[in-house]
């Protein structure tokens, strides 16, 4: 997925609808599939180009499969327009050609075929366009991340005020500049850097989204008077504990990472979790092989997910997945880890209803998407027999 941003998406149907807050985060699979004569409303202001396609793409009721490159910048106004319309200008705007194919959404370049056939990208093609693809983070291979075992600063800008608390399980804590005190809990580091999240959870009594944020990141909460920056400290000298939440309950989620293509959904990985509310689970699945050379190159997943409020019919939930693949650069080079995928998501889940999340609309570089399926369900209590 990328990166948040300010962007409104509505779809009328009938009576023209109330925009909802702005979120970069795509619509739940949940909500109302529309039709291409159907309308929507947009409020665009510099919005990422690969983030609207996707949008546009879940309000289908597809998957987008993005070919590499494409990227820009959207500023768009428009009311209660055809979806269809909508589509047709972002093809003349940005050089696109847009193709609905079943459950899926092609994008590519304009005068450029989307790879619509069964037919996938051997391995050592995708690992070229991998290792040619300066965007993806990559370190070698034999580097290994540290665990983070420190704490976190939270500093307000323009004050300057800041707070340094440990954080692990859901808890609260105060903040500089905010009014109440803030649900909080850490989600650990993939294995790729071990960079760890913080995710803030909604004020009691609201039906929001969480937010999950990186060490370096300035972002604002709505309880917040001004924007806050988080850094990730080496130690916990000095820091204050974070006051644990009350949370209570045991939960059953089945994970689905597949690749999503022309030729259907293929399985990648498919594992079960019991989780406690508050408290993170983390997944994790490696198949090394061994390259021509005899090196051993490991594909890995490594995903975190936390219940973090719940109901009586849903409960929302925070996820981190991470994808890394091995390469060897060439013969007597050391491989190198390149991070193909990354996404850190949150949303509602209906008891015993799977919901999906593209997590990479370029992981089969144009020929398909990566996607991650989660079902939470909550086991039945067993009574004492009489």
């Amino acid at each position: 997925m990328m990166p948040s941003l300010a962007l409104a998406l509505t779809l009328a149907l009938g009576s023209p609808a109330a925009e909802p807050e702005a979120s970069g985060a795509p619509p739940p699979a949940s909500g109302p599939r529309a039709h291409l004569d159907e309308r929507v409303t947009l409020n665009l202001k510099e919005a990422d180009l690969g983030q609207v396609l996707e949008r546009l793409a879940t309000l289908l009721g597809k998957t987008l499969i993005l070919q590499p490159g494409i990227e820009g910048t959207v500023t768009l106004e428009a009311r209660e327009s055809r979806v269809s319309d909508v589509i047709a200008g972002l093809q003349t705007s940005h050089a696109l050609s847009i193709r609905l194919d079943g459950e899926r959404m092609y994008v590519t370049k304009a005068g450029e075929r989307a790879r619509t056939g069964p037919e996938k990208p051997d391995d050592e093609a995708l690992d070229r366009a991998f290792l040619s693809d300066g965007s993806l983070p990559r370190r070698p291979a034999a580097e290994k991340p540290k665990h983070f075992d420190g704490s976190f600063e939270f500093r307000e800008e323009g004050s300057g005020g800041s707070t340094v608390w440990e954080i692990g399980s859901l808890a609260t804590v105060t903040l500089p500049g905010c009014s109440v005190p803030l649900p909080v809990m850490l989600i650990p580091g993939d294995t790729f850097d071990g960079i760890p999240r913080v995710v803030f959870g909604p004020a009691r009594g609201t039906a929001a989204l969480a937010r999950i944020v990186a060490p370096g990141a300035s972002f604002r909460l709505p309880e917040c008077s001004a924007p806050l920056t988080l850094k990730a400290l080496g130690s916990r000298d000095g820091a204050s504990k974070a006051v644990p939440a009350s949370q209570a309950g045991q939960y059953l989620l089945t994970v689905q990472i597949l690749e999503a293509g022309a030729g259907g959904d293929e399985v990648l990985f498919a594992p079960r979790i019991q989780l406690a509310a508050g408290a993170a689970g983390t997944l994790q699945s490696g198949s090394p092989e061994t390259a021509a050379a005899g090196v051993l190159l490991d594909r890995g997943f490594h995903t975190s997910v936390a219940v973090l409020d719940a109901g009586d019919t849903d409960a929302l939930v925070a996820c981190s997945i991470s994808v890394t693949r091995d390469v060897a650069p060439g013969h007597g080079q050391p491989p190198v880890t390149i991070r193909i995928a990354r996404a850190d998501e949150s949303l509602r889940l209906s008891y015993g209803k799977p919901e999906r999340i593209t997590v990479s609309a370029t992981f089969g570089r144009g020929h398909s998407a990566l996607v991650l399926e989660l079902t939470l369900e909550r086991p039945v209590e067993k009574r004492p027999a009489r």
